[in-house]
């Protein structure tokens, strides 16, 4: 199935879509249905799960027409449209144009959401790593790295000793940014030096698709805050540490990247680079 909740135009697409037909279960049935039982909250949850990350603006329409149906925190199912909405929200922040009055009107029903389960009550969409980055990212987004900042704190005193580096890089590198955003990179560079003594270089490492993504991404946010703040020469420091770390972990993608995006202002990566082609 396609982000669209279309069916592939193949064989496979077109036997999965004529099973969803005669199950009843496809998007177009499932409305046809609720216009015959216009309040079966149940049934709106399934159509929301029919849509595409493209239907995100409808994906919240169809979820406040549930909330309004029985806005109950403490009812079972009004728990699961709640949680599904916080995060239909978080989808549905504007890049630019409208961000701002968009959270505006949207906070008191995102923080009733929060207040209503955290910490540990979540169990549907805010279940998890993944509920956790999407309600960081809403208070990122709101310029509350206070509420960021206390979300990762509680994690890291509930994981306790079963932190792991690796899994949990997704909190942490959410909460680089709110660090950052305070002007505390030596929390950034302390956790990147966790990580880095933690991990070595693996098949299965390359093929984690979110450290692959979240670690790097660390570095380039610490370049960036220094090249930002005018300290090219401690931007420049940082992105020799991560090229050599790139190159530790046998990452050759990111070791491209970083020399695509960074040779041409620090003249000390380029040298570093010709210097081991010259080794080989």
């Amino acid at each position: 199935m396609l982000d669209n909740g279309t069916f592939k135009r193949t064989v496979e697409g077109f036997l999965g879509w004529l099973k969803e037909v005669k199950s009843g279960n496809n998007f177009y049935e499932l409305s046809n249905q609720l216009e015959k039982n216009p309040t079966d909250r149940a049934l709106i949850l399934k159509i929301v799960g029919r849509m595409g990350m493209s239907d995100k603006k409808e994906k919240l329409e169809y979820l406040k027409r549930a909330v309004r149906l029985k806005p109950d925190f403490k009812d079972a199912l009004a728990q699961k449209v709640y949680e599904k909405m916080a995060v239909v929200l978080v989808e549905n922040i504007p890049r630019m144009r409208g961000r701002e009055n968009f959270l505006t009107i949207h906070q008191r029903l995102f923080q009733a959401i929060i207040n209503a389960y955290y910490p540990d009550k979540f169990k549907y969409d805010l279940k998890g790593n993944d509920g956790l980055v999407a309600i960081m990212n809403w208070y990122l987004q709101s310029g509350n790295r206070e509420k960021v900042l206390g979300i990762f704190n509680d994690f890291i005193k509930r994981k306790g000793s079963t932190l792991d580096l690796v899994k949990d890089l997704d909190i942490i590198s959410w909460a680089s940014f709110a660090y950052l955003d305070s002007g505390n990179i030596r929390e950034v560079e302390k956790w990147a030096a966790k990580v880095k003594n933690a991990v070595k270089p693996s098949k299965d490492l390359k093929d984690d698709i979110r450290f692959v993504f979240y670690y790097p991404r660390m570095y380039h946010n610490m370049i960036n805050f220094m090249a930002n703040a005018g300290k090219a020469k401690e931007a420049e420091s940082y992105v020799l540490i991560f090229y050599d770390e790139m190159n530790r972990l046998g990452f050759e993608k990111e070791k491209k990247e970083i020399v695509l995006q960074y040779a041409s202002k620090y003249k000390s990566l380029e040298n570093k680079i010709r210097g081991s082609n010259k080794k080989k």
